[in-house]
């Protein structure tokens, strides 16, 4: 019996090991400036990938993104009348794409899912969003924009969320909080630093992450 007890804590502290770490409350947020690309990258036309894992804050190719799909939280894509757009990756907005970039995602079997909110660029805002250190500061921020996005004077649902799609026509100085449906305790906030529109365009964003 004991040889059967040993042989069960020996198996259960093996799953509890091979379990991906979860960010704790208190653990620091990692910050990183990072360009995404609009989806004109084929052939090389564009200098950004436009794929992100918003965890570790890192941006891929398609190609790239392809070999790593369960670690892609978003992708950037330019429309002519929506302008900037942040898009899940299991949105069915990638129909929209061109034809390079609708057959490859046709193709993903990992497709992850997460919900946008857009708060504007107010000096409250701001502070808020400079002042997070710490994990569980990110979630308080996403959970309180949660409540207050609808109250923004300018507030579409398109725009601004929540959504679990996309959000359109991304403005500078705004403040985009992210929490995946799949990826658990996974988090996210940037504030949008430039855009340059077209296809061949891009968003250069001020991000945290909860990982690195």
């Amino acid at each position: 019996m004991k040889l059967l007890n040993n042989s069960i804590i020996a198996f259960v502290t093996t799953c509890l090991l091979s379990l991906p770490a979860l960010a704790q409350d208190d653990q620091p947020v990692h910050r990183k400036k990072i360009m995404v690309g609009a989806q004109g990258a084929k052939s090389g036309a564009a200098p950004y990938g436009g794929f992100v894992d918003l965890q570790k804050g890192k941006v891929y190719t398609l190609d790239e993104a392809t070999d790593i799909q369960e670690q892609i939280d978003m992708l950037y894509g330019y429309g002519k009348n929506t302008k900037s757009n942040v898009i899940s990756v299991s949105s069915r907005q990638r129909d929209y794409f061109g034809k390079t970039y609708r057959e490859s995602l046709h193709k993903w079997t990992e497709l992850n899912r997460g919900t946008f909110i857009a708060l504007p660029d107010t000096k409250e805002n701001q502070k808020t969003f400079k002042k997070i250190k710490t994990v569980g500061e990110l979630k308080e921020a996403y959970e309180t924009g949660l409540k207050v996005v609808k109250d923004r004077a300018d507030y579409k649902l398109t725009s601004h969320g929540p959504s679990s799609n996309r959000l359109r026509r991304l403005k500078e100085n705004e403040l985009i909080y992210f929490k995946s449906r799949y990826r658990e305790g996974l988090y996210a906030a940037f504030k949008v630093i430039e855009v340059k529109e077209g296809y061949r365009g891009y968003i250069k964003l001020d991000l945290i992450t909860v990982g690195e």
